[in-house]
C-alpha cells in the first residue's frame, strides 16, 4: 500500500495535493500558480466524484456535504498563500463570499502571475533556502 502511494504522489498534480492537505492550516508564506491550479484540479475531481456517488447512495448528500466542509480549510489556506504570492493579504479571499463578481476577482487574482523576487509574505515559491 505505501508503495502505491510513492507511486501516486510521485505524480505532480498528486504531490500538489498531498502538499495542500499537508499544509492546510498554513496560511504563511507563498504558493505558486502551477501549485495552486493542480491541487484546485484534483480537489474538484475528487469532489465531482464524491458527488456522483452521492447520486446513487440514499445518504449520498450528507457525504457530499462533509467532503466540502473537509475542503475549506486546505482550499482557503491555499487561496490564502497564492494571493500572498500575489502581493495581496489572505483577507481577500473574503470575495468568494460574493456570487459572481467575487468570484471572477478571485479567480482573476488566483490566474495572475506571482510576484518575482521577495515580497511582504516571503520568498517566491520554490526558492525559499536558496541563496
Amino acid at each position: 500500500m505505501k508503495a502505491l502511494l510513492r507511486r501516486l504522489t510521485a505524480l505532480p498534480p498528486l504531490r500538489s495535493f498531498a502538499a495542500m492537505l499537508r499544509d492546510c492550516r498554513n496560511y504563511r508564506g507563498r504558493c505558486s500558480r502551477t501549485d495552486c491550479l493542480m491541487s484546485c484540479g484534483v480537489l474538484a475531481a475528487v469532489l465531482l466524484l464524491v458527488f456522483l456517488i452521492s447520486l446513487i447512495l440514499p445518504a449520498g448528500c450528507v457525504l457530499l456535504l462533509l467532503c466540502i466542509a473537509a475542503a475549506l480549510l486546505p482550499a482557503s489556506a491555499l487561496f490564502a498563500r497564492r494571493l500572498h504570492d500575489t502581493g495581496r493579504s489572505a483577507w481577500w479571499t473574503l470575495f468568494g463570499l460574493l456570487p459572481l463578481i467575487g468570484w471572477g476577482l478571485l479567480i482573476t487574482f488566483l490566474l495572475r502571475p506571482g510576484d518575482s523576487g521577495e515580497n511582504l509574505y516571503g520568498a517566491a515559491p520554490g526558492t525559499a533556502g536558496k541563496s
